[in-house]
Formats: structure tokens, sequence, C-alpha cells
């Protein structure tokens, strides 16, 4: 297989009439699902040549008539589905269903910055990664076992043999083995029918992570089928820390999937908003027309037709932190730091003193409002510093002289990491600028 290998991604919206832009699904306001939605799309363009879209009316009305995002092909075929809203990982499994050559699916809040290697894409199994937490899942059966909810057996084999009950994260998944996918989503589909009249299939919504996720890795168990993983890491920690780095996409971050907590995280919204506002301006200022267009009262709300200014210009910090932006992705995607000289942003102020610490007010545009920021020790010496602009040579030499480590070589090394890192949190949270 080369790089021909046809990538999919699905979207159902419920049909009731309703405007299907006003949809969250999880995030906070409906302008990040679809930011999210334009910036999964468009980077999977960046590297494949077939990006096709499963989908029924409302969710074309939306990508397709309104967002105009470029899939290469789009395929109404989700409108006759009928499902409980609970069990949302349905319309993905029936997706899967019709593929009937190699795919990979890629959820509409997971993110590329990178094509996947040919030896990835030729596996006949291909998952985000691997989820080794006996407790959690064990936990989840043993709940819904209580109301009486029936397992597959490939499921209750393990589950009653005391074996590891693991899981294969979905954001990602696909391969060559379209006999596999034909069994996987037939045993879905009878686990749904045969349990769709107790209601304890919907009073659990990590159900969706059992008939997703631990069933395909225990139908990959049974049948000693490898499974390649995108991800090497096992995982173990259920909250994903750090998966949702989008300070470092100008550096070593190649993939973001914005599951569950990720998409309420007011931070990671914002940081989606930019980075889609950065890389594909008229698609991010499309979205924003249409919800303006739709009456929908956002959650960025510096665009919302009645506004509260408060007597600041927020015009004219918007305009400085999207011109800062700039700079600083400038600064790191390209190894600028030499070159730039770095100072604190001209209009953060002190908001009070303490006997342990400082606490600053930063201008936040999107929101039109000040962000506390409580600042550790690091943070008030190089705010201190940077009073006046300083370049990065002068930033590691006066932070060395703080630090015992500073006159070895290892020591060097773990201050200018250190310092990087504060830099570069320290300039997308508009504490500095460039």
């Amino acid at each position: 297989m080369d790089s021909s290998l046809k990538i999919i991604q699905t979207l159902y919206l419920p049909d009731d009439g309703s405007d299907p832009l006003n949809s969250n699904l999880g995030f906070p306001s409906p302008e990040f699902n679809w930011m999210g939605w334009a910036l999964s799309c468009l980077q999977l363009k960046q590297y494949y040549k077939r990006v096709e879209l499963y989908t029924n009316n409302a969710g074309y009305e939306v990508l397709i008539n309104r967002l105009k995002l470029p899939y290469d092909e789009v395929h109404v075929v989700l409108n006759d589905l009928s499902f409980p809203p609970q069990l949302w990982a349905y319309p993905k499994l029936h997706t899967y269903s019709l593929q009937t050559e190699p795919f990979l699916h890629v959820d509409g809040d997971a993110f590329f910055w990178e094509k996947l290697d040919e030896s990835i894409l030729n596996k006949p199994l291909i998952a985000q990664n691997i989820e080794v937490n006996a407790s959690f899942y064990k936990t989840i059966l043993t709940r819904l076992l209580s109301f009486d909810i029936v397992f597959p057996e490939v499921i209750m084999a393990r589950f009653n043999a005391n074996a590891e009950i693991a899981a294969y994260n979905a954001g990602i998944i696909g391969g060559t083995d379209i006999g596999f996918f034909k069994t996987y989503t037939a045993e879905v589909f009878k686990f749904i029918n045969e349990n769709s009249n107790k209601p304890g299939l919907l009073m659990i919504p990590e159900v969706n992570m059992i008939y997703e996720q631990v069933l395909f890795y225990c139908l990959a168990k049974q049948r000693a089928a490898s499974v390649t993983c995108y991800l090497k890491d096992e995982v173990h920690d259920m909250t994903y820390p750090g998966f949702a780095d989008f300070i470092n996409v100008a550096g070593d971050t190649k993939y973001i999937h914005l599951m569950g907590a990720f998409k309420k995280n007011v931070d990671c919204c914002y940081m989606l908003a930019k980075r889609l506002r950065h890389d594909y301006p008229v698609c991010y200022y499309r979205i924003i027309d249409e919800c303006k267009r739709s009456g929908i009262e956002m959650f960025l709300s510096c665009y919302n037709t009645t506004i509260n200014n408060k007597g600041v210009n927020w015009q004219s910090l918007y305009d400085n932190e999207k011109k800062q932006y700039a700079l600083i992705e400038d600064v790191f995607k390209n190894n600028k730091l030499l070159s730039k000289k770095f100072k604190v942003n001209k209009f953060m102020s002190v908001n009070n003193i303490d006997a342990d610490n400082m606490i600053y007010n930063i201008p936040i545009s999107y929101s039109m409002e000040f962000k506390q920021h409580e600042a550790d020790q690091l943070d008030e010496v190089l705010i201190d510093l940077m009073s006046r602009d300083r370049s990065y040579t002068e930033l590691l030499g006066l932070i060395a002289d703080c630090f015992d480590e500073g006159d070895t070589e290892q020591g060097r090394e773990d201050i200018r990491k250190l310092l990087n890192l504060k830099l570069r949190t320290g300039l997308y949270a508009n504490l500095y600028e460039v």
C-alpha cells in the first residue's frame, strides 16, 4: 500500500429541525467544535491524497455547505441511523462497518502535524495507543454488569479468567484487515441490540469505551492479531497528562487528541482557536461569521454582537495578541531564539503583592477580561529581568547566575532547557512578548 490509503472521518448530528451549527459536542461552545473539525480536516489534507467524510444531512450542511471543508468525497450514509445520543461512538462503528478497502479513521478532534510512516499504514490493525489500566476498565465492567448488561463472550472470557483488560484508543483506528473490522462491528451491533431495552446501558457514559476500545483489544487478543500503535508508549494515566500540548506545535508536538476533559479546558480551546486563526485564517473567520449569522452566543465573547468593552481598547489588545502569536510561532518554528529580544507584556499589570508571591493581571482579548497569573519564583525573576528588552543569551547568563548548578556542563544544559520551557509557556500565555 502507498500514501493513497483512504483517510476517513465521521460526523453525525441530530437532524431534528434545529440549527445543526449550534452543536458543541463536548466543547464549551459550538465555535470550538467547528474549529476542531476544521483543523483536523485541513491538517489531514496537508499529508494525504484521500480524505473522506461519512455523515448525515445535518453534518453535510455544516461541514460542506457552510464551512466548506475540502473533503475529497462525502458519503451521506448516516441519515437512517437510530440510536440513543448517549451511545455517541455508534456512528463511528457504523462507518467502520461500511469499509471494503484499507482505511484509517481519524476523530474530528484529533490533529496531525506529520504524515504517518508507510510502515504503520501497511499494518493489518492500527490504533492510536494502548491503554493499560485494568482497574479502570474492570470497574466500569463491574458497574455495567450490575445493571444486567450482557457483554460479548470475548470480553467476558477475559473478565472471568481475571486476565488483563486493556483497550486501544480509537482516536485513530484502521488497517488492512477488513475482515477483522466486519467481525468487530458485528459484535458491537449485537451487543447494542441485545441490551437496547436495558436502562443501564445508557447510565454510564464509559460504555462507549467498552464496546469500541475494550472489545477491539479483546478480539485482537483472541485472534492473536498484532495491533500497531501510532504512539508507542503505553498509557496508564487515563487523564492523558500533556496530551494537548498546543504550545509545542512549532516544536516537537506531532499529534494532539482533545479527548474528554481537554475539550472543556478553556486554555486548550483558546490554543485551538489561535492555532486555526494563525494557520487557516480564511476558515477560522468563516466559522466566526457563520456563528454570528446563526445568532450563536460564542464563548469567544470578543466576536459577539453585544459586548461590553469595560473601558478597555480590546481591539488593540486583540491585534497585539494576534501579532505576537505570529512572532512567537516564527521564533520557535524557525529556531530564532538567539536572534530575538524578549520583554514583559506591556499590557500586564500587578494585581496585588503578598508575603510569598505576586499576582499579575494578563489581558485575554478573546474573553475581553483579565486573567490572574500567580507567578512562581522563576517567573518573578524573569519578569524583573524583562522589564527591558533582553536577548536570549543575556537571559540565559543571568538565570544561570541564580543556580549553583550553572558552573557545570550538565547544569548549564538543564538551565537552558528550563529557560526554554519558561519562555515558551510564558510567551504563549501572554506573560512575555517578542
